[in-house]
């Protein structure tokens, strides 16, 4: 023989041991190329999710892109509604409008897109027969057999779920579901990305609305007191972070009277300040009536009643001083009542009626007073004593009326400055919640 019998054994192993090596080789190949196909499906996936900015551009690329990746009949990706704890379907692939009009989906009461919700990965062999399926009836109508869902969640917040659908029974294999989870968290993150875009845009657009609410309101004050003689004038209105409705204002009228008003708009923001506005114009319009306070008020409150909504009052404090006579004359439409202080004692103010814009029926009586030298009256809004502290207390009525009268012996400017600076030192440096308004009338 050419070969003896040991050689032959040894060329056998030998070409065992090669065939052996070339399958491993074929096989790592095998696995080589599927990855690389599988990163080049992720990687066009990623451009694809990122080539938008539109919110529901992006949602539809998802739902688009999956289906395609993953070679299914649909696809159908719903958004977790934080307030009801509903799925609600935002984009949709392959699925009929009638299906997606189905009924609600209630993340709670399904344990599949409950234990989806977690992270976990649902598989359905069957849709039309499975027990936690809450529509089979419509599935089966739909074309819809096979499903695979995933929860989205982004920064350990679940923001949905991605579901795939097929249209024959088909059993999701290991590698399939690697690449709907891979696929599933790009997803999640760029809705994250969008959802985090769309708040600083939101953000951006609440505070162009403060800064022109607050120039509105600022234009509306009145830059400085009047100088009358007999009397010293002072007022100040101090915005909140928020910008709210609080305003004051002096209107000259005939005969050497002054009309007096403290106004607070519910709200705050533009709103707030627009509907400030068109109060202080209505007011200013009837101010010639002079003394005729009630049908100033009914006005103002016949107009806002017809033009705005429920939730849209006003309190407000109207008073016309006549500085020959001394005499204030007052009406208080739901605001906090003013104090007359007078040799030591306080006196409230509380003649009126409710707030402005409720009822169009509102009746508003009015009660004159003789004033005397040394008085002074106050006149302020809710943000004086709700002011709070880093602890959270209030200022309350009885400070407020303590500071008022600890610095009443002083002129009107000084008190101001000096309640205002109680407050303030109370309530410290953060942000406060409420415009502060602080007016005062001295009688020399």
């Amino acid at each position: 023989p050419l070969f003896s019998e040991p050689e032959m054994r040894a060329a056998v192993s030998f070409l065992q041991l090669l065939a052996n090596t070339l399958t491993r080789l074929c096989y790592q190949q095998a696995l080589l190329r599927e990855h690389i196909e599988e990163l080049t499906f992720l990687s066009e996936t990623s451009r694809l999710l990122s080539s938008s900015l539109d919110p529901d551009a992006i949602l539809g690329n998802i739902v688009r892109t999956m289906a395609q990746v993953m070679g299914v009949k649909a696809c159908s990706l719903r958004l977790l509604a934080d307030a009801t704890g509903e799925l609600v379907v935002k984009a949709a692939y392959g699925l009929s409008p009638e299906y997606l009009k189905k009924g609600p989906v209630i993340a709670a009461e399904n344990p599949h897109d409950q234990a989806a919700l977690r992270g976990q990965i649902i598989a359905i062999d069957d849709m039309q027969t499975d027990a936690q399926v809450r529509y089979p009836h419509e599935a089966r109508r739909e074309g819809l057999v096979s499903s695979l869902a995933v929860g989205l969640v982004a920064k350990g917040k679940p923001l949905g779920t991605l579901h795939i659908y097929t249209a024959e029974p088909h059993v999701f294999v290991p590698e399939e579901v690697r690449l709907f989870r891979s696929v599933a968290d790009q997803a999640a993150l760029t809705i994250h990305n969008a959802q985090l875009v769309e708040e600083v845009v939101a953000a951006g657009q609440q505070q162009r609305e403060l800064a022109m609410a607050a120039a509105v309101q600022k234009r509306l004050l009145p830059a400085q007191a009047p100088q009358v003689p007999g009397y010293e004038f002072c007022g100040i209105t101090v915005p909140s972070a928020q910008v709210g409705g609080d305003f004051h204002d002096w209107i000259e009228l005939p005969g050497g009277n002054w009309g007096i008003a403290v106004g607070d708009v519910a709200g705050k923001g533009v709103p707030a300040a627009i509907l400030m506005a068109s109060v202080r114009t209505a007011l200013r319009a009837k101010a010639e009536h002079i003394y005729a306070l009630d049908h100033i008020l009914d006005h103002v409150n016949r107009g806002l009643a017809a033009d705005t909504e429920a939730s849209e009052f006003v309190t407000l404090f109207y008073g016309v001083l006549d500085s020959q006579a001394r005499r204030l004359t007052y009406c208080t439409a739901g605001h906090e009542p003013p104090v007359l202080v007078r040799q030591g004692g306080m006196q409230r103010l509380a003649v009126g009626g409710p707030l402005l814009g409720v009822s169009p029926k509102a009746r508003y009586p009015f009660e004159a007073i003789d004033l005397k030298g040394g008085d002074m009256l106050f006149v302020f809004s809710d943000g004086a004593f709700d002011a709070t502290s880093p602890q959270g207390e209030r200022f309350g009525r009885p400070r407020l009326l303590e500071a008022i009268r600890r610095h009443a012996a002083g002129g009107a400017q000084q008190a101001v400055d000096a309640i205002l600076a109680d407050i303030q030192q109370f309530a410290g440096p953060g942000p406060r919640a409420d415009d502060i308004t602080l007016l005062a009338v001295k009688v020399l």
